[in-house]
């Protein structure tokens, strides 16, 4: 699917679930066995959040912005969804702009793409 955006840019890319429906912010604030059921759960993802994590300490930013500052650095058009109905948190998102973040901030995800 990425691959087909990528040759067809007209057509924007929108990640449904641009926060992973919350998997890594339970991950890293409550631990690998709250989240050992969760559809996401296994090594690969737990190392993702621990680089996750590692990327938030390092721009003082927060988890969401960690996720929703992954889809800035795509060369293509990129519309992550992302809800919430705490305004805080909109604005907590809305903020992700702000943060100067790179490709190679997202060395790890590279798989990803």
């Amino acid at each position: 699917m990425l691959r087909y955006h990528e040759e067809n840019p007209d057509f924007l890319f929108m990640p449904y679930s641009a926060a992973a429906n919350g998997f890594f912010h339970r991950l890293i604030l409550d631990g690998e066995e709250e989240v050992k059921k969760a559809p996401y759960a296994g090594a690969h993802n737990t190392w993702i959040g621990q680089e996750i994590k590692a990327l938030t300490e390092k721009k003082n930013c927060t988890v969401t912005q960690v996720l929703l500052g992954y889809f800035m650095t795509f060369d293509m058009p990129v519309l992550p969804l992302y809800q919430s109905s705490d305004i805080n948190r909109i604005r907590e998102a809305a903020e992700t702009s702000r943060i100067n973040f790179d490709k190679e901030d997202f060395r790890f995800a590279k798989i990803l793409r």
